[in-house]
């Protein structure tokens, strides 16, 4: 038995590097050219010609997507993988050849996220986002009693200048109002004093926040997601499909007690997710495609210069 033990790591040793290559290459089958890829390298070079004599004309961060058209036939082994080379395009007017070896097949998924929000999660059992916003109200309203208050169809804000926001929902009477708009309580936040109302419209929906020092309001995409100095906020609101909504993101910037929108971009992905990596950068997760067919890649954010950049 001894003479075996030695032999043996070796072999599990050549059927784990087999594996990991057949799994670095289980898309590169031509058969299914072109297809939609992920970067896997920290920084994928894009080069004018296949192979590392080629001039470096820009590059691809992790996660991101790249779409493979065809292969070049010719092959190398770079850094312990053997891969071809192959013709990517990387934006409608940017294309070059990348090295095989650094791109995975994207993963295609289904759906998108039921909930872009915290502050919005329900159970699994309300699909409605009208019903889910009425759920989240009746258990948040006796929490701040103090602050809001519901009469029927009305909502009323109290701020510390002592002045009140009264919202009324506009076709509680008339059902079929297309210009309908019915409010409800969503969120506190504390640390910033604001309020979020969900606005409910005949088709489609949006946000408010109330600055509780002043009354001030101002519409948003989505619930916001604060950065961890409280100067920022980023609202990602997601409508690949219907148009109802926004499709895009917004960052709005503290200015004394009040917030001003410092950027906003229109997508033709949808972002999801978005998270702060300390006070200047966001990571999001870009969803690209239509339904059914969804692949899922990484975007970010990053303030430089006086300004906001996105990576997508």
């Amino acid at each position: 038995m001894k003479k075996y033990t030695a032999v043996l790591p070796a072999i599990i040793l050549t059927i784990y590097l087999c594996n990991e290559v057949r799994a670095k290459e289980k898309y590169l089958n031509n058969n299914e050219l072109p297809l939609t890829g992920r970067v896997t390298a920290s920084a994928l070079r894009i080069r004018s010609k296949p192979g590392l004599n080629g001039e470096v004309i820009s590059g691809i961060l992790k996660g991101r997507r790249i779409d493979v058209i065809a292969d070049s036939g010719i092959k190398q082994k770079i850094s312990g993988i053997t891969s071809n080379w192959y013709s990517v395009k990387i934006s409608s007017d940017e294309s070059g050849y990348a090295f095989g070896g650094y791109i995975e097949k994207a993963v295609m998924q289904e759906n998108l996220p039921e909930n872009l929000s915290s502050v919005m999660n329900c159970p699994k059992r309300i699909h409605n986002s009208y019903e889910c916003a009425q759920y989240i109200e009746k258990r948040k309203l006796p929490l701040l009693h103090e602050k809001v208050s519901r009469n029927n169809y009305s909502l009323t804000i109290k701020c510390l200048n002592k002045k009140l926001v009264s919202l009324t929902d506009t076709d509680h009477r008339e059902k079929a109002a297309v210009d309908s708009r019915y409010y409800t309580f969503a969120h506190y936040y504390k640390h910033v004093r604001q309020f979020l109302i969900f606005i409910q419209y005949w088709e489609g929906g949006s946000y408010s926040l109330i600055n509780e020092y002043n009354c001030e309001q101002i519409e948003v995409w989505e619930a916001p997601v604060f950065s961890p100095d409280k100067k920022w906020f980023i609202c990602s609101s997601v409508d690949m499909i219907s148009g109802y909504m926004p499709n895009g993101i917004e960052i709005w910037e503290k200015a004394g007690k009040n917030y001003k929108k410092n950027f906003e971009r229109k997508l033709r992905w949808g972002a999801v997710n978005p998270i702060w990596k300390g006070n200047n950068k966001i990571e999001m997760t870009r969803y690209d495609g239509s339904p059914g067919e969804y692949y899922t890649f990484t975007a970010e954010l990053f303030y430089t210069h006086g300004k906001w950049m996105l990576v997508e």
